[in-house]
């Protein structure tokens, strides 16, 4: 998947953003010319899929047009578009086609205040609207948090699966020296809201970070048995375990392209610089994603079979400072 980055601005500030740095820096929004631009080196990939992010991609004074743009480009197959549900009622008329994918990251009402009342009836409002199922979305971002309102929510829309990620990778903890404390601080409200899952029929998955596979203990592995019934009940079988950071980048406003907008700067590069978006992807591979695959949190994970077989979620963030190191080791070898 690759990504269009519209907006660094949002309409709400949320603490666990994994975007902050991004968010935080100068304005930067595409212009109609640079999105056509990028449309058109997306085109030159295998599967013409993409997604719109943000900020919030919807609070862009031009969203409708771009929205437009892809609806009509008939090589496009498939638009996913994250977003905070806020804006969506001004689009309806568009976001109900089925081209168009939704993935609304719900926040409590004790973070955005009334602007949940706005959520809540947008959500009423695609449910009814809209041929294709739409993804509610939430992030545990603290160890003791009010996340029941989900549930309401989803019941509105009377689906029985949830997208949620556990927040722990902004620029505030990307460099913590002790990744594997600050995720063990998340087993209570995990297995709690595990549970809360089991009891409302509900199967959470996760497509990006979750608890690395050595700490779970055995209260959560049983909860995760029981969800995996409900998987089958439903069949619903998204991964509940998280995945290892797919292989994907985003393109910002001024036609640079970035392995992700949550990591650091570190590697940013024009897609006129690229014939299509393969070689972009085998840029960022052999640029980035090799030097993270030979990267550990602690020495306990040297021989983990998990990350010797790929399948470690824990975020590549935490690696940083050893990235920078160690590329800076092999570059000065050559």
């Amino acid at each position: 998947m690759v990504n269009i980055v519209l907006t660094n601005q949002c309409n709400v500030k949320c603490s666990y953003c994994f975007a902050k740095e991004y968010r935080d820096n100068y304005l930067q929004n595409f212009n109609i010319e640079n999105f056509i631009k990028a449309i058109n080196f997306i085109k030159t990939g295998r599967h013409n899929s993409l997604g719109l992010v943000g900020g919030e991609p919807a609070i862009h004074k031009n969203f409708g047009n771009f929205i437009e743009i892809i609806d009509k480009d008939k090589d496009i197959k498939n638009c996913n578009i994250y977003t905070n549900g806020i804006e969506t009622d001004k689009y309806i008329s568009i976001l109900k086609n089925s081209k168009f994918g939704l993935l609304i990251n719900c926040n409590s009402p004790n973070d955005i205040g009334s602007l949940f009342c706005k959520l809540e009836n947008n959500i009423k409002l695609l449910t009814k609207k809209r041929k294709k199922e739409f993804i509610l979305g939430m992030n545990l971002y603290s160890p003791v948090m009010d996340y029941s309102y989900i549930f309401d929510l989803l019941k509105i829309t009377k689906q029985h699966k949830l997208r949620f990620s556990i927040s722990v990778s902004n620029t505030n903890k990307q460099n913590c020296n002790d990744v594997f404390n600050l995720l063990g601080q998340f087993n209570d409200i995990l297995l709690q809201f595990y549970n809360d899952c089991i009891k409302n029929e509900v199967i959470p998955y996760s497509d990006c970070v979750g608890i690395p596979h050595c700490l779970l203990n055995d209260n959560l592995k049983k909860s995760r048995l029981k969800i995996i019934q409900l998987q089958k009940k439903y069949k619903i079988y998204d991964n509940i375990f998280g995945n290892p950071c797919s292989l994907e980048f985003d393109i910002l406003p001024d036609l640079t392209a970035v392995r992700s907008i949550c990591y650091p700067y570190y590697e940013k590069v024009f897609i006129s610089d690229f014939k299509n978006v393969n070689s972009l992807i085998n840029y960022f591979y052999n640029n980035i994603d090799i030097y993270h695959k030979l990267l550990f949190i602690s020495d306990k994970c040297k021989t983990c079979k998990y990350r010797l077989l790929g399948e470690c979620n824990i975020c590549p963030v935490f690696t940083v400072n050893q990235f920078y190191k160690l590329k800076n080791y092999v570059l000065n070898k050559k």
